[in-house]
């Protein structure tokens, strides 16, 4: 049995993250509606799409919070692999389709998406496909 206190002493522990001045909810608490994965997405292409822009009226991946990562953390962390790879190619100067006809000549053309990502996740603690490594690329 706890006290008279107990409950004024749990409410003022909830409030840690408050400004003295007010009421301030951060901002990696607050979820987006709109901040949702495509439940299959049919190709890469579409795959990138859904991290750059965000597909059918969703929220760009890249612009999730830690909170809305969190909503779907286990799709979120399997797509990150290809993501952060194609990013990587793009800012050392491949455009986004070239990269992702890379990654299919790499894993199979005809594979599944979730095929690609399984792969890719296989072959990341060897630093990677050897065809989609930075040192391999010439232009």
């Amino acid at each position: 049995m706890l006290g008279p206190g107990a409950a004024a002493r749990r409410n003022n522990n909830a409030s840690v993250g408050r400004s003295s001045g007010g009421s301030a909810v951060s901002l990696d608490r607050v979820v987006d509606n709109n901040a949702k994965l495509s439940r299959c997405p049919k190709s890469l292409y579409v795959l990138w799409d859904e991290w750059t822009t965000g597909i059918g009226g969703m929220k760009a991946a890249r612009l999730f919070n830690s909170a809305e990562r969190g909503k779907c953390k286990h799709t979120f962390s399997k797509r990150r692999i290809f993501w952060d790879k194609v990013s990587e190619l793009t800012r050392a100067g491949m455009a986004s389709d070239l990269v992702i006809d890379k990654i299919y000549q790499a894993y199979g053309e005809g594979e599944s998406v979730t095929n690609v990502l399984k792969a890719m996740q296989k072959d990341k603690p060897h630093g990677g496909h050897p065809n989609l490594q930075l040192d391999h690329q010439t232009e």
